[in-house]
């Protein structure tokens, strides 16, 4: 898949672990729903339609997702299950939900 453009993003800054190499843990709340809420600004109609009008104006884009825990954000499925009809996406996730529910999202 051809993307002319790549870039990182971080959906959610949150994460249900607290692992100690990881260099986000310090600059989070230890409450994962008041930090999660931060993120949820920008609906996922929001996103889908950012990514939308990416993809009109610059073509296609390779999407690293990351985060924290991309999962702990309520609309990923829904999110990535759009965006990657347009755009060639990557998930980096620790995956701390069943195999088969995350597939069942998609």
């Amino acid at each position: 898949m051809d993307c002319a453009y790549s870039c990182g993003w971080d959906i959610v800054h949150a994460c249900g672990y607290r692992c100690p190499y990881c260099f986000f843990i310090p600059s989070w709340t230890t409450h994962l729903e008041e930090t999660s809420r931060r993120h949820l600004a920008c609906s996922k109609e929001d996103w889908v339609g950012f990514w939308g009008r990416c993809f009109d104006q610059l073509g296609r884009f390779r999407i690293e997702i990351a985060g924290g825990e991309p999962f702990c954000h309520p609309d990923l499925a829904a999110i990535v299950s759009a965006v990657s009809r347009r755009h060639h996406v990557l998930l980096v996730t620790s995956l701390p939900t069943d195999t088969r529910a995350v597939l069942d999202g998609f």
